[in-house]
């Protein structure tokens, strides 16, 4: 285990930056979010350049309050009928073009690029569909985790991935791409995105980096912590990441995720 989980939490190397950076947040929401306040408050004080939200209901992709407008002045959502949540990019920087991603699983994905001081850069907001199936063997009173055990099932969440990939190849620019991938980084599926993209908490910050699932959990005990990582920030071969963290519980069943780029 210590071979294996080890190397996470040994401390990084202090990487001070020496050209500007980009800061980049992501954060499933969730739907039902009752503390939007406290995600608003947490946003305007961390002051990302960059923030990508996933179960944004169609009236918060519409009407953020004017503090955040003011400073994320260019925004790209996705909303549509098939689909109660969407998702939202707010950016400091213009934005060139936007995108919303064919998919499947009822999930979201969109594609935007910006123009961040002269340089343009491709963004991904992403958030892939859970791997449940049909249960295997079906129960009265299933629990939560018994659903997503017997349920598991990762055939369309790796199909997406993989689409996903494809479309990086033939960028041209920078390329970033966060959000929630439903994917822990023991599948083959990480594999294959690190083989192509840098991971930035692996690459700046120190511990397992698990962000899911935390309301559920909290009503067992808030001692315990998250059980999976599924919530990423990736880049391109053009960024390094001098800063990565979680961020705290704000009425979600994730953890939002910040990286600083360079």
């Amino acid at each position: 285990v210590l071979i294996w989980f080890g190397p996470n939490y040994l401390p990084k190397s202090s990487q001070q930056p020496g050209n500007p950076t980009l800061k980049i947040l992501t954060f499933n929401v969730w739907g039902y979010n009752e503390h939007l306040e406290d995600v608003d408050a947490w946003l305007l004080e961390l002051d990302p350049d960059v923030v990508l939200l996933q179960e944004i209901s169609s009236g918060l992709a519409d009407g953020r309050e004017q503090l955040i407008n003011r400073r994320f002045p260019y925004r790209a959502s996705q909303n549509s009928a098939v689909r109660e949540f969407g998702s939202l990019i707010l950016s400091r920087y213009p934005i060139l073009s936007e995108e919303s991603l064919p998919d499947q699983g009822n999930q979201s994905q969109n594609r935007v690029t910006i123009d961040a001081n002269g340089r343009i850069i491709t963004i991904y907001n992403v958030h892939m569909p859970q791997p449940l199936g049909q249960s295997r063997l079906p129960l009265p009173h299933e629990s939560f985790f018994a659903r997503t055990i017997l349920s598991y099932d990762n055939t369309v969440r790796d199909e997406q991935i993989r689409l996903l990939l494809q479309r990086i190849d033939g960028e041209e620019n920078p390329v970033i791409v966060a959000g929630d991938f439903n994917m822990s980084d023991q599948t083959i599926v990480y594999q294959d995105m690190s083989a192509v993209l840098n991971d930035a908490f692996r690459e700046a910050a120190t511990g397992s980096g698990r962000s899911w699932p935390v309301r559920i959990l909290d009503e067992i005990s808030p001692l315990i912590p998250p059980l999976l990582r599924v919530d990423y920030i990736w880049h391109s071969r053009h960024f390094r990441t001098v800063d990565a963290f979680l961020g705290p519980k704000l009425g979600s069943d994730h953890l939002p995720l910040f990286a600083e780029l360079e």
